[in-house]
C-alpha cells in the first residue's frame, strides 16, 4: 500500500510538470516585466508551487491570484467585459478589484492571493 501511495504522489508530480511546461518557477524569479503588463492589463503565469495564476496591473500597483476555483478546482479565466474571473465549470465569479471576492456561483471562498512585488522593472513572486 505504501508503494502505491508513493507511486501516486510521483505520478501526480510528474503530471504537474508536464502540465506547467516542464518546470516550476522559483520564488523571486521574474513573472513578467512591467512593460509586458501595461496598466489595466493582466498576464497568466505559473506560480512557484506549480499552480496556474494570474497577474493584474492597475494604477495602484500589481497583484495576483490563484486561478484554481475554490468550488471544485476548475481553472478560472479572466472575463474582460465583466472585469472578473469566471469559472467555466459551475459559474462561480470573482471580483478581481475586491480581493477576488466571490460575486456569483457556488464558490465558498475568494481565490487565494499570490504575493508579488515589483523589483527593478520586473514583477516577481515573493
Amino acid at each position: 500500500l505504501g508503494t502505491v501511495a508513493v507511486f501516486s504522489i510521483a505520478a501526480t508530480s510528474i503530471g504537474r510538470l508536464f502540465q506547467t511546461g516542464g518546470s516550476t518557477p522559483e520564488m523571486g524569479k521574474p513573472i513578467a516585466t512591467l512593460a509586458e503588463v501595461p496598466v489595466g492589463g493582466q498576464k497568466t503565469f505559473t506560480a512557484a508551487d506549480g499552480s496556474p495564476a494570474i497577474l493584474f496591473r492597475t494604477n495602484a500597483g500589481v497583484f495576483a491570484y490563484s486561478r484554481i476555483c475554490t468550488h471544485q478546482g476548475c481553472i478560472v479565466n479572466y472575463d474582460a467585459l465583466g472585469h472578473s474571473l469566471a469559472c467555466p465549470c459551475h459559474g462561480a465569479r470573482y471580483d478581481v478589484n475586491n480581493g477576488a471576492a466571490v460575486t456569483a456561483g457556488p464558490a465558498p471562498a475568494p481565490l487565494p492571493k499570490i504575493q508579488v512585488s515589483v523589483q527593478g522593472g520586473n514583477v516577481v513572486q515573493i
